[in-house]
């Protein structure tokens, strides 16, 4: 008698959503909503608990999340360390980075993949725009003079305005493993130094 085995094939999804969770309990839940409400689904969810003191990884174990977000606990490392890790443990291949008190609009995901679609030919890193709102209600919406396309001299484009968010960008995996990564000591600018 022969025995058939059945080998079960995993399709790695398109996006790893990869979130940085430090003291950041109240907005994680809401974040995490965000992602899980897109109308493009082909992506997985990681948060990298980054030596939270705040609950923040209780949020994620609850089940409303279960089975739809991997949680990595790690000790504390800063921002850059959290996003490296999450990057690493990744199976998706493209990394979309999402802040823990930010959110997304539900085509967000979709809008990236359109532009993969486009230009992933000639690009490794994709933005959407941005809006953002402060404390006191008044909102800064992100208006430059950039139309979709490509951006053939970030840093020139960086000195005008910011026009990039952290929490707005894709990067192809493999060229982002291929940089380095972010630069684990640097506390502010990171994002603009990758």
């Amino acid at each position: 008698m022969v025995e058939s085995t059945q080998t079960e094939f995993v399709v790695p999804p398109l996006f790893s959503v990869v979130i940085p969770l430090y003291n950041k309990g109240k907005s994680i839940s809401r974040t995490i909503g965000d992602v899980l409400a897109q109308s493009f689904t082909d992506y997985e969810v990681i948060v990298v608990d980054d030596g939270s003191t705040d609950g923040g990884a209780k949020v994620i174990r609850t089940p409303q999340f279960q089975n739809k977000v991997r949680l990595i606990c790690k000790e504390n490392g800063g921002v850059s360390s959290a996003r490296n890790r999450g990057v690493l443990e990744a199976k998706g291949a493209y990394i979309v980075f999402l802040d823990a008190d930010d959110s997304w609009e539900e085509i967000h995901l979709s809008e990236i993949a359109k532009l993969i679609h486009d230009y992933g030919s000639e690009a490794k890193a994709f933005a959407t725009n941005f809006a953002r709102k402060f404390p006191d209600g008044s909102w800064y919406v992100n208006r430059t003079d950039m139309k979709r396309g490509l951006v053939n001299d970030f840093f020139k484009q960086t000195n005008k305005c910011s026009f990039v968010n952290s929490s707005c960008v894709c990067i192809d995996r493999e060229a982002l493993i291929e940089v380095g990564l972010f630069n684990e000591r640097y506390t502010h600018g990171e994002d603009i130094d990758l």
